[in-house]
């Protein structure tokens, strides 16, 4: 192939503001980007919907848990884990302590002059005495769990919810005694998710179930259910607040639920504080809003001045002639000489596909389908995967059935994706699991009336792999069974991607490597290299493309020789690149955190 690509900028794939940590102090809400570049701690004043000056944090990925103690507010990021600080004149920030063997900060919480960290992957506690500008590690929450995902504490106690076998452990603060105190009837949850303490009770949010529990702080085997199916919540003066189902509730001493605002549609808060019956919150999708009673007031922090970020865009996908991006809770749409244009979308659109004038995304945390029509600007929930699957991976149309297929990795803490298929015409989900026994579906192609599957031996975050190698099956999806497996490669944790062309599978692992598959027999062809990494393949006029994190590929399919159409792209992808490609044969990747165009690549002899 001649090297004679073009590539054109189209600008920021993802403009958006995400947040993932808040605290209040007084009339302003402190908040903390995620997986925006460049990370950013700003104040919005409540009063005057306003933004005032923003803090970057370049060299972190973004910001997790954050807490006010004596005007002072800390907060920790992820990638590295540390703990910083608002410096106190309001002009900068300070990194305390950087935690070399963890990757996240998970949660921050203060007492008694100290501020303590939770961490991932080693579940670890740390505390920061704030007097003496010394850090120490509490060690390990609990054995046999990797994350320590939410913190808080008095001036007796440290309280730490981990996952992902959910358990609650109170610290001692003077001997450091460690005991769990989740009451057995719970303990199946995943996650210990969200604290929060009154004298007499500790009250946790317990995930995927959304169960919130009031324990006894004396006698744990004591507890109260308060709800189940809640985002997240609050306690004020012993009043428990909590947001459900797109509404704020207020629980009563007799444990009576009474609504007192509800939210708009799309509206995702992460977290609450309540001052004097004042709510106020935080959204992920940069919104911060509050309420005394009614309908909630929402302040758009873009609106409020802060400055738009680059976030790592999850998928993309051509619709006529338009580009579609995702990140956390947003799709933006490209078209030439436009200003881009953002909506938010439900949970993280991890894989979409294009089919007539909609848009079906394949999305996380609930493992769900979400159907956008663009030209009526229409977004509705289509299907729910269920199952215990929380993370879709891939999505993919069957014309030939009006199907589409989603494959998925399990919950936290759990073994056994799924494939599902989705009646197109009516929405139902039928659910597939263990298709690949222990493994994930990873990737889905189809030739004809044949749909194959790849797998990977991930499972849900938090759990080692059961299985050592991925398949590759041949799965009907009319009686539901494996008509062949076989193993394509050996030495691998997973297929990235899978595409079929004229009778021939192409598939690349996790590790860059290809091969190339004889279905009819089935055996494998040939066995190569396409990337040094994650990728994803798609076919345009007789040739196999592929997309990594720093080069398009093309795979000639009468020699099987791997050419490399650009390269250097350093594309900023939040997980797989996700490759599309348009009419005319346009490529579209990422160069950055830019979306660019790749054209002039095609083989004269197929134009």
């Amino acid at each position: 192939m001649e090297e004679r690509a073009r590539i054109t900028s189209l600008g920021r794939a993802a403009p958006t503001i995400s947040i993932s940590a808040s605290c209040r102090v007084e009339d302003e809400v402190y908040v903390g980007t995620r997986s925006v570049h460049p990370s950013r701690i700003a104040a919005v004043d409540l009063m005057s919907a306003t933004t005032g000056v923003e803090h970057e944090v370049s060299s972190v990925t973004g910001v997790r848990g954050m807490v006010e103690l004596d005007g002072i507010v800390y907060f920790g990021t992820y990638h590295p884990a540390a703990l910083y600080r608002v410096d106190p004149d309001g002009t900068g920030v300070t990194e305390l302590a950087t935690f070399d063997d963890e990757s996240f900060v998970w949660d921050v919480t203060a007492a008694d002059g100290c501020v303590y960290a939770s961490t991932y992957p080693n579940a670890t506690v740390r505390e920061y005495d704030v007097a003496a500008g010394e850090m120490r590690s509490l060690g390990r929450a609990h054995e046999d769990v990797d994350y320590a995902r939410s913190i808080v504490a008095n001036e007796d106690t440290i309280y730490v919810g981990v996952g992902t076998k959910a358990q609650l452990v109170a610290i001692d603060r003077r001997s450091g005694e460690k005991r769990s105190i989740l009451p057995p009837e719970l303990t199946d949850e995943n996650m210990a998710y969200e604290l929060a303490l009154t004298d007499d009770e500790v009250f946790v949010r317990l995930t995927p179930d959304g169960i919130l529990c009031a324990i006894d702080r004396t006698t744990p085997s004591s507890f109260r259910i308060v709800d189940e199916d809640v985002s997240t919540f609050a306690v004020d003066a012993g009043t428990v607040y909590t947001f459900k189902n797109g509404a704020v509730f207020r629980y009563g001493a007799e444990g009576n639920r009474e609504q007192i605002g509800q939210g708009s549609e799309n509206f995702e808060p992460f977290w609450l504080s309540v001052d004097d019956g004042r709510v106020v919150g935080a959204a992920s999708d940069g919104s911060v809003w509050s309420f005394s009673v009614g309908d909630v007031d929402i302040i758009d922090l873009a609106d409020a001045g802060m400055s738009l970020g680059a976030e790592q865009p999850q998928a993309a996908v051509v619709l006529d002639d338009a580009v579609y991006v995702t990140s956390h809770g947003k799709i933006h749409r490209h078209r030439a000489g436009e200003t881009v244009e953002t909506r938010s979308v439900p949970g993280e659109g991890k894989a979409m596909v294009a089919v007539d004038d909609a848009i079906y995304i394949a999305t996380y945390p609930e493992a769900s389908v979400v159907e956008y029509r663009p030209e009526s600007d229409e977004l509705r929930p289509f299907a729910t995967i269920g199952e215990a699957q929380n993370r879709s991976r891939t999505i993919h149309y069957d014309e030939r059935r009006d199907t589409l297929y989603v494959g998925s990795r399990p919950d936290y803490g759990h073994i056994g994706g799924a494939v599902t298929a989705v009646d197109r015409a009516t929405g139902d989900a039928r659910v597939h699991r263990d298709v690949v026994e222990d493994q994930s579906i990873s990737c889905i192609a189809r030739d004809g009336e044949d749909v194959y599957l790849g797998s990977e031996i991930q499972g849900g975050l938090g759990i080692e792999p059961v299985a050592s190698t991925p398949r590759l099956v041949n799965w009907d999806p009319d009686t539901f069974e494996v008509e062949w497996e076989l193993t394509p490669v050996e030495e691998t944790a997973g297929i990235d991607d899978l595409v079929a062309l004229d009778g021939t599978l192409y598939g690349v692992t996790v590790d860059g490597g290809l091969f190339i598959v004889d279905p009819d027999v089935p055996e494998v062809v040939h066995r190569g290299t396409a990337t040094d990494g994650w990728t994803t393949l798609t076919t345009y006029d007789g040739v196999v493309y592929g997309l990594s994190l720093d080069a398009v590929i093309a795979i000639d399919p009468d020699t099987y020789e791997v050419t490399t159409v650009v390269d250097d792209l350093d594309g900023r992808w939040y997980g797989n690149p996700r490759i599309t490609i348009g009419d005319e044969g346009e490529i579209y990747a990422l160069s950055g955190y830019e979306l660019v165009r790749v054209e002039g690549h095609l083989r004269s002899d197929r134009v």
